[in-house]
C-alpha cells in the first residue's frame, strides 16, 4: 500500500521534498505548560490544526499538538517562522499553506504554533503523500483523513489568524491582569496583617507594660507575616542578664545566637541584615541547620538592647520581610530606652520622696519610720482587697507622703512637750492640705494626692479637711486611714507604751462605720497575720521618755478626748496619735 502511495509522486520529486520538507513523529507524551496551552488557545479560537515547534540546536522538534494528523514542517522557511512576532503565512506551490503564531519559549527554546492546510479540497499535495508514506499510513487511511482536513486561501488564512492573534493576546492580558490582581491582593493583605501588627504593637507600649510581654506579643504574629520557621529575641536588660525568648524551630540556641551576633558586630545597623543561601558558607558549617536569616538589632549602636532573628524561611527573605522586622526592632528598642529613662525618673522621684520622708522624720523625732511603716500596712491592705498593681503602687507612695505637710508645721508646736492648745492644734490640722499643696505642682505625684489631702476624713463625716463622708471619701484615703491609726495605736511613744493587738482590733470593731470604712477594715481582719508580721519587721526602736511632766501634761490633753482618740489622733501631736 506504501508503493501505490508513493507512485503516485514522481521519483524527483520526492527528492525535492525531501529537501523541503521534514516530517516528524509527535511525541504524545509532552508535558503540558504555557507555550503548549497557548497553542491549545490557538486551535480553539481559530478552528485550525497547530504544532507546538521547538528550534534548538538540533533543528526543529514537535512537542504537542491540537490533534492527530500528519506534521510537517517547511525547512526552507525554517527562519521565517522561528522569527515571526505575530501571524505568519506562506503559501507553497504544491497547494500547501503553512501558517504560524508565535508562542512563549520552552525551556529556554524559541517556540512557535505551526501548522498548515490546503488550498483547495480537490488537490492531492505531493507534500501529504511524503508525509504518508514517512509516517506509515496506508492509501485508504489517507483518503478519509483528507477528507475531513479543512481547506482555505491564504487570505482567509491570515484574517483568522489576525482574528485569533487578537483575541489570545487579549485574553493573556486579561489574564495576567488577573494574575496580577490576585497577586496585589495577597500584597494588600499582607500589607494589613504589617500594619494591624504595628498597630497592636504601638497600642500595647505602656511604660507599665515589661519588654518581655512586648516581645512575646510580637514574636508568633511577626513569624506568621515572614514565613520563618523559627524566630527570637535576645534582650539584655540593665543590670546586664540577657533573657532568649523563641518561637518555633530555632536551628541555634543562646550560645550559637550570641556567636552569630558578635560575627556580624562591626556592621551597619541602620539596616536589617539580611543572608540568603547559606550553603557551603563558613557560617552554614557553624551552624549546620541555619539555611537563611534577617538579623535586626533592637535599639542602635549608642544603646544596643539586643537582637530580632528570623530564620530559615520556605524561600528568600526580601525587603518587605527585612524592612517589617526592622520596623518591629526600632519599635522595641524605642520602648526600652523609654522604660529606661521612666525608670530613672521614678527612682528619682523616689529619691525625692524618702529626701522629704527623711526631712518630717527630722522635724518629729518622735514618729521617726511612721510614713514607711503606714506605706507597708496600707500595701497590705490594697493586696487583701485585690486592687490592680499600679492603683497598690500608687497607695503606697501616698502612704510615705501623707505627712509631708508637716514639714510646714512650726517646729515648736511638734516638738512640744506639754499640752497643746487649741490653736496649736488647729495648726496641726492643716498638714494635709499643707502637703497636697505642696505636692500639687508635681504633675508625676498627682495620683497620690487623694490619700495626702483627706488621709484624716472619717467615715461618718466628722473628719477633716473637707468633712467627706463614706464612699465620698477617696478609697486611697480609707485605706490610708486605717493603716495611720494601726501604726499610731501600736507604736511606743516616750510618753506612752504601744497599744496591744488586742486593744487594737477591739477599738477597730467598736468604730466600724463612724471612723473607718467596713471594707477596709474587713481587709484588715482578713490580712492581720501578714498586716502584723510585716509591721513587726518594721517597728521602731526604743525611744527616750520625756520628763514626768511632758508625760502628765500629754495624759490630761489626751484624756480629754476620749480613749479612742487616746491613740488615733497620733499624727496630728507631737505625739503622733491621730484625731
Amino acid at each position: 500500500m506504501i508503493a501505490e502511495l508513493v507512485t503516485s509522486v514522481s521519483g524527483p520529486r520526492i527528492a525535492d521534498l525531501a529537501e523541503t520538507l521534514s516530517f516528524i513523529q509527535l511525541d504524545a507524551q509532552a508535558e503540558h505548560e504555557p507555550a503548549e496551552w497557548t497553542m491549545l488557545q490557538y486551535a480553539r479560537l481559530s478552528g485550525l490544526p497547530f504544532w507546538c515547534v521547538t528550534y534548538g540546536d538540533g533543528g526543529p522538534r514537535i512537542e504537542a499538538a491540537s490533534g492527530d494528523g500528519l506534521a510537517l514542517i517547511p525547512n526552507a522557511q525554517a527562519s521565517v517562522f522561528r522569527e515571526a512576532d505575530g501571524p505568519r503565512v506562506v503559501p507553497l506551490e504544491s497547494g500547501l499553506t503553512f501558517y504560524s503564531l508565535p508562542l512563549p519559549p520552552r525551556h529556554g527554546t524559541s517556540c512557535v504554533a505551526l501548522g498548515w492546510v490546503r488550498l483547495r479540497p480537490d488537490r492531492r499535495p505531493d507534500d501529504l503523500v511524503l508525509a504518508a508514506v514517512a509516517a506509515g499510513w496506508t492509501k485508504r487511511r489517507v483518503d478519509e483523513w483528507l477528507r475531513e482536513q479543512p481547506f482555505a486561501s491564504p487570505e482567509l488564512v491570515q484574517r483568522l489568524l489576525e482574528a485569533t492573534w487578537a483575541q489570545v493576546n487579549s485574553e493573556t492580558r486579561e489574564r495576567q491582569l488577573r494574575d496580577e490582581l490576585v497577586n496585589v491582593g495577597e500584597e494588600i493583605e499582607q500589607t494589613y496583617e504589617e500594619i494591624t501588627l504595628l498597630h497592636s504593637l504601638t497600642g500595647n507600649l505602656e511604660l507599665t507594660r515589661s519588654p518581655d510581654e512586648v516581645a512575646e506579643m510580637c514574636l508568633s504574629r511577626v513569624r506568621e507575616l515572614t514565613g520563618a520557621e523559627g524566630a527570637a529575641i535576645w534582650m539584655e536588660d540593665h543590670l546586664g542578664n540577657f533573657r532568649l525568648l523563641t518561637n518555633g524551630e530555632l536551628p541555634l540556641d543562646e550560645r550559637g545566637l550570641a556567636r552569630l551576633c558578635q560575627r556580624c558586630d562591626r556592621r551597619d545597623w541602620s539596616r536589617p541584615f539580611v543572608k540568603n543561601r547559606l550553603a557551603g558558607t563558613p557560617l552554614e558549617r557553624e551552624i549546620p541547620n541555619l539555611r537563611n536569616f534577617v538579623l535586626c538589632s533592637i535599639g542602635d549602636p549608642g544603646q544596643q538592647f539586643g537582637w530580632l532573628i528570623h530564620c530559615n524561611a520556605p524561600r528568600e527573605f526580601g525587603s518587605v520581610q527585612a524592612s517589617l522586622l526592622q520596623s518591629i526592632a526600632r519599635i522595641l528598642g524605642t520602648h526600652m530606652r523609654n522604660r529606661e529613662l521612666f525608670q530613672q525618673n521614678e527612682d528619682l522621684v523616689m529619691s525625692f520622696v524618702r529626701s522629704m520622708v527623711s526631712t518630717i522624720d527630722a522635724k518629729d523625732a518622735y514618729t521617726r519610720g511612721h510614713s514607711e511603716r503606714v506605706a507597708l500596712v496600707a500595701k497590705c491592705l490594697s493586696e487583701e482587697m485585690g486592687l490592680p498593681a499600679d492603683e497598690i503602687e500608687d497607695i503606697q507612695l501616698s502612704g510615705l507622703l501623707h505627712d509631708i505637710g508637716k514639714v510646714g508645721v512650726d517646729d515648736r508646736i511638734l516638738r512640744k512637750e506639754s499640752r497643746l492648745d487649741d490653736d496649736e492644734f488647729e495648726q496641726i490640722k492643716k498638714h494635709p492640705e499643707i502637703g497636697c499643696h505642696i505636692l500639687a505642682g508635681l504633675s508625676n505625684l498627682e495620683r497620690v494626692l487623694p490619700g495626702v489631702r483627706n488621709h484624716h476624713e472619717s467615715f461618718n463625716g466628722g473628719g477633716y479637711p473637707d468633712r467627706l463622708q463614706g464612699t465620698a471619701i477617696p478609697l486611697m484615703a480609707r485605706i490610708i486611714s486605717v493603716a495611720d491609726s494601726y501604726d499610731a495605736m501600736a507604736s511606743d511613744r516616750p510618753y506612752r507604751v504601744g497599744m496591744p493587738l488586742e486593744r487594737i482590733e477591739t477599738i477597730f470593731r467598736e468604730n466600724i462605720g463612724p471612723q473607718w470604712d467596713p471594707q477596709v477594715l474587713a481587709a484588715y481582719f482578713a490580712a492581720r497575720v501578714k498586716i502584723r508580721k510585716h509591721w513587726s519587721a518594721h517597728r521602731p526602736a526604743d525611744l527616750q521618755p520625756l520628763s514626768s511632766n511632758s508625760a502628765i501634761g500629754r495624759s490630761r490633753y489626751f484624756s480629754q478626748r476620749g480613749t479612742v482618740e487616746d491613740y488615733t489622733a497620733a499624727s496630728d501631736l507631737a505625739a503622733s496619735i491621730h484625731s
